[in-house]
This record gives structure tokens, sequence and C-alpha cells, in this order.
């Protein structure tokens, strides 16, 4: 997919709907052809979700067996300010840094 680009690729961010913690939904990444230096984000953190945040954390383990950063679904501009510390919470629990 982005193999061949006139630029850099450093991450691409991939909206997961909170109905999906199915190990199908996410198979479709084992194929994803791209440079090992772009990461795949998934944005898969929802809003005082943090169980099943989760379990779509597993199942996308389960099904690419690959590492990912996570992220919520589509950014936080348009996020209600009262909703921002639940995200953040959740965001904190599922996460761990990385190098």
């Amino acid at each position: 997919m982005v193999t061949t680009r006139p630029h850099a690729v450093n991450w691409i961010h991939m909206t997961v709907p909170k109905d999906r913690d199915n190990v199908a939904y996410f198979e479709p990444l084992k194929g994803l052809a791209l440079d090992e230096d772009t990461r795949v984000v998934l944005g898969l953190v929802h809003f005082d979700d943090e169980e099943g945040t989760k379990r779509r954390i597993k199942a996308a383990q389960e099904a690419t067996g690959k590492r990912f950063g996570v992220a919520i679904e589509c950014g936080m501009g348009r996020v209600p300010k009262e909703h921002l510390n639940g995200i953040l919470r959740t965001s904190k629990e599922v996460t761990e840094p990385i190098d």
C-alpha cells in the first residue's frame, strides 16, 4: 500500500468501530504491505469503554501478531470536554511506553 510513495509515511491511523472486537475484523491487516518504518495506529479507544478497548486490542493482536499503536477512533478535535478525562484514562490503562 505505501511501499511505492514519494515521501515517508510514518504512521497510518485506522478507525475501529466500538462494536468490532472480533478477530475476523482485523485479519485483513495481516496482508498489509508497509515499510518497516511505517507504524499502524488503530483507533480503537472509545469513551468509558476500557474493557471493550482491551477486547479490541486482544482481537487485533490475535489477528495480526504484530505491534501497533492505539488511539481514539477519530481524533480529539470534536470530543466533548466532559469525555476527555475518560478517554485519556482508558488510553493510559491500555498502553505502555515504547522505544
